[in-house]
C-alpha cells in the first residue's frame, strides 16, 4: 500500500512537471511573431522594375531589420525566408545594395537605398505582411545611345559626360552613375572624325537652365540623330 501511494505521488510529480514544461514551452513558442516580406523590387524611374531575387551577384541587395540603431537580423535579397521569426515590438527595415554609402567611382554604380519613416509592429503569435517595398536608386545615370548606323558613318568618336566635377568618357549602351546634389546639370560632348577625316564636336546639356531638372532615380538616354544631326536625351 505505500509502495503505491508513492508510486502515485512520483506519477502526479511528473505530470505537474510535464505539463509545467509544456505550458513553458507554449509560452516561449507564442513570445515569438513573423514579419513576411512578399515582393521586394528596385525601382528605377524610368526602367522596367527589377526583382531584388534575381539581382547581380556583383552587386546584391542587403535586407536588415533594425531596432533603433541595432541591426537585428540581416538577410541578402536573394535568401529572405518566406517568414521571419522575430521577438514582439517596433522595427525598422533597411535595404540597400553594396555600392550605397562608397565614393563614387568611374563610370560609377546604381546605389539603391530604402529606409521607412514608420516603424512597423510584430505582435505576438501574429504575421505581420508588409506591402510591396519599391527600393529606389538614389543616384541617376546617363547611357549612350548610337543608331546601328552610326560606325559606318563615324569610325572614330568620343563622347564624354559632365557632372560637376566628374567626367566620364562613354561608349555606345555604356552607362554612367553619378551622385544626385539639388540644382545639378548634366553636359554631353560628342567628338566625331568621318570616313574623310573632318572633324566636327557637338554639344548638349539638361538641367535646370533648360527647364528640366534632373531627378535622383532616373537613366537619361542620350541619342543621336543622324538626320538632324543633334541629340535627343529622354
Amino acid at each position: 500500500m505505500k509502495q503505491f501511494w508513492i508510486f502515485s505521488l512520483w506519477l502526479s510529480l511528473a505530470s505537474c512537471l510535464m505539463g509545467c514544461q509544456e505550458d513553458e514551452t507554449a509560452q516561449t513558442a507564442q513570445r515569438w511573431g513573423y514579419l513576411s516580406l512578399p515582393d521586394v523590387s528596385v525601382q528605377v524611374e524610368n526602367l522596367n522594375l527589377l526583382p531584388t531575387r534575381t539581382a547581380s551577384d556583383e552587386d546584391p541587395l542587403t535586407v536588415e531589420i533594425r531596432q533603433g540603431e541595432e541591426v537585428v537580423k540581416s538577410y541578402a535579397s536573394d535568401a529572405l525566408p518566406e517568414k521571419i521569426e522575430l521577438e514582439p515590438g517596433l522595427y525598422t527595415l533597411c535595404v540597400y545594395n553594396d555600392s550605397h554609402g562608397k565614393p563614387w567611382v568611374a563610370p560609377g554604380t546604381p546605389d539603391y537605398f530604402y529606409t521607412p519613416e514608420d516603424a512597423f509592429e510584430i505582435k505576438e503569435g501574429e504575421t505581420n505582411m508588409l506591402e510591396t517595398i519599391r527600393v529606389p536608386m538614389v543616384n541617376f545615370g546617363v547611357r549612350l545611345q548610337l543608331p546601328d548606323e552610326f560606325n559606318t558613318w563615324f569610325p572614330n568618336y568620343t563622347f564624354t559626360v559632365q557632372v560637376g566635377e566628374q567626367s566620364v568618357t562613354l561608349k555606345d549602351q555604356e552607362t554612367a552613375y553619378f551622385d544626385y546634389t539639388d540644382g545639378v546639370g548634366i553636359t554631353y560632348t560628342l567628338q566625331t572624325e568621318n570616313t574623310d577625316g573632318d572633324q566636327n564636336n557637338l554639344k548638349g546639356s539638361y538641367g535646370e537652365e533648360e527647364g528640366k531638372a534632373v531627378k535622383k532615380g532616373t537613366v537619361y538616354v542620350v541619342t543621336y540623330n543622324l538626320v538632324t544631326r543633334s541629340f535627343v536625351i529622354e
